[in-house]
């Protein structure tokens, strides 16, 4: 999911089934103020607290830049600016990253093997 400066939340999801309206409509509840825009095979599904659950032929690619016309700008969005989440994630990390703890044996014992060639787990595997 990514967040637009115009107070829109919008992604592309691949259900099995037809559930595209409850995606948008429990992104709708946790952010309310926000326009929530969900994308998938079968359509765009749109809606807000103004406007009921809409749906639409046009990818989000097209769709986007009218609702961004639409929408004022929001200022507190504009001036996050971008915000990469592996960097975040490497801060905090080292931020909590005690060298005198560090205990391989109960990392193994709680990640199973199978996941330790993720790349999501490159810090903590460097570490």
């Amino acid at each position: 999911m990514k967040i637009s400066e115009h107070s829109i939340v919008y992604g592309e999801i691949e259900p099995e089934h037809y559930v595209e309206d409850l995606v948008a409509e429990w992104f709708l509840s946790r952010f309310p103020l926000f326009t929530v825009i969900i994308g998938s095979k079968r359509g765009t599904f749109v809606v807000s607290k103004n406007k009921d659950l809409e749906k639409f032929d046009e990818s989000i690619e097209e769709l986007l830049p009218e609702f961004e016309k639409k929408l004022p700008k929001n200022k507190i969005l504009a001036e996050l600016g971008s915000f990469k989440e592996d960097d975040f994630w490497k801060e905090y990390y080292d931020s909590q990253f005690i060298k005198e703890r560090k205990n391989t044996k109960y990392f193994l014992k709680n990640i199973p093997k199978k996941f330790h060639n993720w790349g999501s787990l490159a810090v903590e595997k460097k570490r």
